[in-house]
């Protein structure tokens, strides 16, 4: 992608690419040390624009950045019988609709995987499904405004 950025009008931007080089490290910590395995990525489009032809990667408006934590993992084993496995707390960072303001959201998110898939195809289904954020319940905190609650928030 910096590749690309290099060559719009935006230019290369040395920010970018050391975020690119800090998750593929994380990714890779996150083989190396199972803790980090608590911790996960998730990426979450709504645009309210139709694109032709569609160009998402380039439209950071309409797309939130997830981090989520498996909460019943972190839980002392007393109290993880209080915390559903598949119940996960997410943490949100975006951009407002055609202005550069920030987005801070905080919600419920749900951890596919740890449904028991029947066969191999339908793991790789919940693996793939699992990169996308659902719409579920958020608060939402933009600059300038006071938070606002969604029951199924999807940017």
């Amino acid at each position: 992608i910096e590749i690309g950025d290099g060559f719009s009008p935006w230019g290369f931007s040395y920010e970018d690419l050391t975020m690119g080089f800090l998750g593929i490290g994380y990714g890779v910590l996150q083989s190396e040390v199972p803790f980090f395995r608590n911790f996960a990525f998730k990426f979450s489009y709504w645009s309210n624009a139709i694109k032709s032809p569609a160009n998402f990667t380039n439209d950071y408006d309409a797309m939130t950045v997830w981090l989520v934590t498996d909460i019943n993992n972190l839980l002392p084993p007393s109290l993880d019988q209080y915390w559903p496995k598949f119940l996960r707390l997410a943490i949100g960072y975006g951009v407002g609709w055609g202005v550069t303001r920030r987005e801070f959201a905080i919600g419920l998110d749900l951890n596919i995987e740890s449904f028991t898939p029947c066969s191999d195809e339908m793991l790789l289904t919940q693996r793939v499904l699992n990169t996308f954020r659902l719409p579920l319940p958020t608060v939402k905190m933009t600059a300038g405004k006071g938070p606002v609650w969604y029951m199924a928030h999807l940017k």
